[in-house]
């Protein structure tokens, strides 16, 4: 069996598929169909630290080698004991926080911030502000006293419980704050910023204009808050219990899998992992990012600079993806896992409602083969976390 280059390529375009898919709300002032004004926020991109820079990078002078003729390495022929060393993967002793409840005041929390997304809400200005509001804001940066390029403006739903978009302890800083009375949020811009901007100390002069408020959960309000007569406070409180339970299943086991695999990997030792592999992975990142970009017109650089990544860092990441490849392959060669019939059957339904393909569809796209291997791949992985010895701990409070 092989891993197929063509195979991991789809699979991270049927990924980015199903992020496209997601909804985005454009979220508007509980007045009526105002529009809110265009800002700009101190940050309104994350910045990433840049990762290490490889010895060598593979330089865009070689020429763009094109992806069907990248040679396929057979994980499960060759011996990756050339490549990287397993340490202990089973029978680890692991802390972990218990699975958190659901309760009514969560589900409450996650209804009222989607009615003040729909605008089901009230603007309140006789209250301070708290760490879980959604706020209007206007706000004036200084350096050195004067105001700069791209430091003021006004950001209408500002969600002091994420940040906002804005760099660390902006947000914070507002936690108190009266509606109409501006406050000084002192702060230092990230060592990573801007080059202009990076480390220099900041002074935001901010106004709290209101606090958005949902307004009280009723049948009636179910009723225009589903579009659906027969909606009740209770049939409204049981449908996102179910999806917040759903949700919070999801989270948890990534953050199973997440430990566990951690720990694996650091137990593993890398040898020396085959170069022309990782720049084959790092050739299906480039043709994919270049892709993405060629449908907006922008640049491969364009893109990785939108969102905080760098040449360097693709690189890097397809050697930690080849080096993930090798310790996942390595265990699931040292366990001799299989699926049978009706496990395949099983994964090929789940791949298809997760991806809004058919299996009709999927079967003209991966070999038996290749999805046989993929599914055995997700099996190992999943596997793993049954292995372990698992203590709960108290989860560390903010």
């Amino acid at each position: 069996m092989k891993m197929k280059n063509k195979m991991k390529k789809i699979v991270a375009l049927l990924a980015a598929l199903a992020i496209a898919s997601g909804s985005v709300f454009a979220l508007a002032s509980c007045k009526g169909n105002d529009t809110p004004e265009e800002s700009s926020t101190p940050d309104s991109t994350p910045v990433e630290t840049p990762a290490e820079t490889p010895a060598e990078t593979p330089a865009e002078s070689e020429g763009e080698e094109n992806i069907s003729n990248i040679p396929d390495f057979d994980f499960m022929a060759e011996d990756l004991t050339k490549y990287v060393t397993l340490g202990q993967y089973k029978d680890l002793d692991i802390e972990i926080i218990a699975r958190p409840e659901i309760t009514d005041e969560l589900v409450r929390a996650q209804i009222n911030t989607d009615l003040i997304s729909t605008k089901l809400c009230n603007e309140v200005t006789d209250r301070a502000v708290t760490e879980n509001d959604t706020v209007y804001i206007s706000y004036k940066g200084l350096l050195d006293g004067e105001e700069f390029e791209g430091g003021t403006g006004t950001q209408d739903f500002f969600t002091i419980y994420d940040g906002g978009g804005f760099i660390e302890g902006f947000a914070e800083g507002l936690i108190g704050a009266m509606p109409g009375v501006e406050v000084a949020v002192e702060l230092n811009f990230p060592e990573d910023y801007y080059e202009d901007l990076a480390g220099k100390p900041v002074t935001f002069m901010v106004t709290v204009g209101h606090i958005y408020e949902a307004k009280e959960l009723t049948d009636e309000l179910a009723a225009e808050f589903t579009g659906n007569d027969d909606a009740t406070v209770e049939s409204i409180m049981a449908s996102y219990r179910e999806l917040l339970e759903e949700n919070m299943t999801n989270t948890y086991d990534t953050y199973k899998l997440d430990l566990v695999w951690s720990r694996i990997f650091e137990g593993a030792t890398e040898i020396e992992l085959p170069s022309d592999l990782i720049k084959s992975y790092y050739d299906i990142d480039v043709e994919y990012y270049s892709s993405y970009a060629a449908m907006y017109g922008m640049t491969y650089e364009s893109i990785l600079e939108m969102i905080g990544m760098t040449d360097d860092d693709v690189y890097n990441r397809a050697h930690d993806n080849v080096l993930t490849d090798m310790v996942v392959y390595s265990v699931l060669k040292e366990e001799n896992i299989s699926i049978n019939d009706e496990e395949y059957e099983e994964m090929l339904t789940e791949l298809a409602e997760s991806s809004g393909y058919t299996k009709e569809d999927i079967l003209k796209i991966y070999s038996k083969e290749d999805l046989n291997e993929m599914f055995i791949y997700t099996k190992v992985y999943e596997s793993a976390v049954e292995w372990q010895n698992y203590i709960i701990v108290e989860a560390e409070e903010n």
